[in-house]
């Protein structure tokens, strides 16, 4: 088995913040309409403030809808209980789109010592950078 090559992310690909890469890590993120995240997070009024858990998986990403007002879309479809995504599909909450940018085969994924290290050291810098 292969591990990644480097760790999953959402890339923004509407909206203002474009190419803005949010990383995926294992313990999972809230996206939501929350100062600390940011535009275009804090600015769409159809966002709503924990909208979806988004996490990594040993074998990919998993999506979760948090109960949001409009709803949480992968390529198009309402995202009605956890859902896993791929490689290039298009995560949409309110109005802002999110492409997975999640290198290698998630379906021979194996996380690393060293890749395990890695991400919860970008995780770290993720939750403080949140914080300023």
């Amino acid at each position: 088995m292969a591990p990644f090559n480097s760790s999953p992310s959402l890339v923004v690909i509407s909206g203002t913040g474009l190419a803005r890469q949010i990383p995926v890590p294992f313990k999972g993120i809230v996206l939501g309409r929350d100062d600390r995240l940011g535009p275009p997070f804090s600015m769409d009024e159809y966002v709503s403030r924990s909208h979806v858990w988004v996490r990594r998986l040993s074998d990919g990403v998993e999506v979760t809808d948090l109960g949001s007002a409009n709803g949480t879309y992968v390529n198009g479809t309402r995202v009605r209980a956890p859902t896993r995504i791929q490689d290039s599909d298009v995560l949409r909450i309110g109005g802002i789109q999110l492409k997975l940018d999640a290198p290698g085969d998630p379906d021979q994924a194996v996380a690393t010592r060293e890749e395990t290290l890695r991400i919860a050291t970008e995780q770290l810098e993720f939750e403080k950078w949140l914080c300023r």
